[in-house]
């Protein structure tokens, strides 16, 4: 998104189309009803990037996203949100 030689761009370049781009990309990635929680976590998590410039700061980011959720989950026997 933003330059042909993708390869050449650092990781956490910004620009909003890639900012964009990843966020209505991770949106659609997930289930419908989900929709909403998936675009404003895609932004969160495109913050994350933009500011650390460590893909492993992202992983950790939605990995504890999925822990609290699933402990949340548990908890309080929520199952439409798994």
């Amino acid at each position: 998104m933003i330059d042909e030689h993708f390869e050449q761009v650092p990781f956490g370049k910004f620009s909003w189309l890639s900012f964009a781009f990843v966020t209505v990309a991770f949106t659609f990635s997930h289930s419908r009803p989900d929709w909403l929680a998936a675009f404003v976590c895609g932004m969160l998590y495109n913050v994350v990037a933009y500011r650390s410039r460590s893909l492993a700061s992202c992983i950790l980011a939605h990995a504890t996203t999925n822990l609290l959720l699933g402990l949340w989950i548990m908890q309080t026997p929520q199952w439409g949100f798994w």
